[in-house]
């Protein structure tokens, strides 16, 4: 899927879009595939509305004559509020004609499908608006009638475009499962209207498989892919299935589909201009399109380059895709910062640091443009979490770099930027809040570091629902060290336990990072004065000493730890006694694992 850009271009979607329609431009531009037309966004049908005389079937002679009739009255209520809310210039006014199309058709019985049109506009103002709880209670409401008539085909258009803006809606609030049952609503209603081998189809279970892999669901983004490439082989599926690999850490398959996704551009732009064309400014755009779509592609390019080392090559792939965005948007777009900070992580990576540091100030200029150009009308939300993003990956690098100071101020800025209430969390601002957390409590801050770490455990709860994922657990791990530093040591100790749990859950009891949890609750309950307990999880660190080697310097350090316990409990080691499967289980699970474990707090 593709996103209508500022400029008139169009840009792949790699990150979030906030709610939209399939048929409408709302805050945040997100596409998808209509029934029954072109897969690109449309205006709302508003043929669906009925008008007083069939001999005015246009829209010129239905407002060259008088409004007589509800559905009429309603009609003009409904293009003033579709065009404000189309050109931005007053979502409130919008909205409220919106609303009032809404009430006027709601007491006509027979405007079941002008209805549920006017809900999906009114929903989208709302959005804008920032009211997405009064938004999914309309969509739900469209829902419910649209699919009340599965066998019409309009209802089934209406039935698809309200569950993809529903999904759009709650993947806003970070209600995730929510939005992927309305997407797969959504998928089975076109499979039902088109068949299981329509190109549409195809292109909305790839819009699916985008929302999965920003999940980090990646087998099931894997299997949608899939499904679409057996439908159509196309760019947008390469792409995300490089995507897909590139998430996995598997670089060279990741290349593969990518520069076959570039291949496959390049060759439709080259033979576009032999086939007739009847309008010069849709080839005009066309073209910016295709280039825009090659920048994005040369970008990710660059990034499984670096992934692999070959810097040489990343550094030409990023050029490539610079080049290209400053041609379209010009110096100051977001997309021409980002790149300026792969750039900088690029030269950073090759120690060049003085590069490194131009480019990350290239960035933040850029940054800063956008944020003074938007300072009076406000900055739109799908551009204000991209400055954020932005600013969030420069400041990563000048920690890396040393500067943990300006790494905090700018993250600090960024979490400003895409602001968030407590009960609508955004998975990027509590990313960003997990950024400040770690900094704060590499820098002894343990008060910042505390309330940074449990603002962001707060939002994954919220997002995740009943779902524990290593994201939260590793989250719980660092509040519980922030929690020892501040002497909080029960508070630590049940931090420490849940994260355990969930390591041992999703990765296993003998993953390193179970085994790094299992010795912060060690010092815990040591200092708890819970000894037995604390030598019970000592002694099942111990036991994986054949994993590490028994020289490896902190398989000493918490043997010396064990032992010193063991004394002053009056205690000798119970050793357990291991039957062969139990050590091919063993080694087969740790394989490969090269982290140490030590008795102190891990990060």
């Amino acid at each position: 899927m593709e996103t209508t850009t500022d400029d008139g271009g169009s840009a792949p979607n790699t990150r979030r879009w906030y709610p939209s329609l399939p048929s409408l431009k709302t805050k945040h531009h997100r596409r998808t595939t209509s029934i029954g037309g072109d897969p690109s966004p449309k205006l709302p049908n508003c043929a669906s509305f009925t008008l007083a005389s069939p001999a005015r079937s246009s829209m010129e002679s239905h407002r060259r004559t008088p409004a007589t009739t509800p559905n009429d009255i309603a009609f003009l209520f409904f293009s003033a509020a579709h065009s404000l809310h189309l050109s931005g210039d007053d979502p409130h006014k919008a909205h409220r004609y919106a609303e009032k199309a809404v009430r006027i058709l709601d007491s006509n019985s027979t405007s079941g499908l002008q209805l549920i049109t006017s809900l999906h506009l009114a929903a989208a103002t709302l959005t804008r608006l920032g009211r997405c709880k009064e938004a999914i209670h309309l969509l739900r409401r469209s829902v419910s009638i649209s699919t009340a008539s599965p066998d019409d085909p309009n209802c089934a258009h209406a039935s698809f475009s309200g569950f993809m803006q529903l999904g759009d809606t709650y993947f806003a609030i970070g209600r995730y499962a929510s939005a992927m049952e309305c997407y797969e609503s959504g998928l089975s209603v076109h499979k039902q209207a088109l068949g299981d081998s329509d190109v549409r189809v195809a292109e909305t279970c790839v819009y699916l498989a985008e929302s999965y892999l920003q999940l980090l669901k990646l087998k099931e983004a894997e299997e949608l892919c899939g499904e679409a490439l057996a439908i159509q082989d196309g760019v947008s599926v390469r792409r995300v299935i490089g995507l897909v690999h590139i998430a996995k850490g598997e670089y060279e398959t990741a290349l593969d589909h990518l520069l076959l996704a570039v291949a496959t551009l390049s060759s439709l732009s080259s033979s576009s201009p032999s086939q007739s064309t009847s309008s010069s400014s849709s080839s005009a755009s066309s073209s910016l399109s295709s280039i825009v779509e090659c920048a994005f592609l040369d970008a990710i390019i660059g990034e499984a380059y670096l992934a692999l080392g070959r810097f040489d090559e990343a550094e030409l792939a990023y050029h490539k895709g610079l080049a290209a965005f400053v041609l379209v948007y010009g110096e100051d777009h977001t997309s021409v910062g980002s790149l300026y900070v792969s750039l900088a992580d690029l030269y950073l990576k090759r120690g060049s640091f003085n590069d490194a540091k131009l480019y990350c100030e290239k960035a933040l200029l850029v940054y800063a443009e956008q944020m003074e150009r938007h300072q009076d009308d406000g900055i739109d939300g799908c551009r204000q979490e991209e400055i954020g993003v932005g600013l969030s990956r420069v400041a990563s690098l000048f920690e890396s770099m040393g500067e943990v100071k300006h790494a905090v101020s700018l993250l600090e800025k960024a979490r400003g930027m895409m602001g968030g209430s407590p009960d609508e969390g955004s998975v990027v601002v509590a990313g960003v809040e997990a950024q400040i957390g770690l900094l704060q409590l590499m820098s002894r801050s343990y008060e910042d570091a505390y309330a940074y770490l449990g603002s962001a455990v707060a939002k994954h709860r919220a997002m995740a629902g009943g779902e524990r994922s290593l994201v939260l657990a590793a989250l719980l791990n660092q509040r519980g060290v922030a929690c020892v530093g501040l002497g909080a040591i029960w508070e630590a100790a049940e931090a420490f336990e849940e994260s355990m749990r969930i390591f041992e859950r999703v990765s296993g009891a003998h993953n390193v990072d179970t085994l790094d949890v299992c010795l912060n609750l060690a010092g815990a309950y040591d200092a708890m004065g819970r000894g037995d307990d604390a030598i019970n999880l000592l002694e099942r660190v111990v036991d994986e000493e054949n994993r590490l080697g028994t020289a490896h310097p902190d398989v000493e350090h918490t043997r010396q730890w064990l032992a010193d316990m063991l004394k002053e409990a009056g205690r000798s080691r119970s050793r357990k006694a291991h039957t062969l499967k139990d050590l091919l289980l063993l080694h087969k699970k740790t394989r490969g694992a090269v982290a140490g474990v030590a008795a102190e707090p891990r990060h």
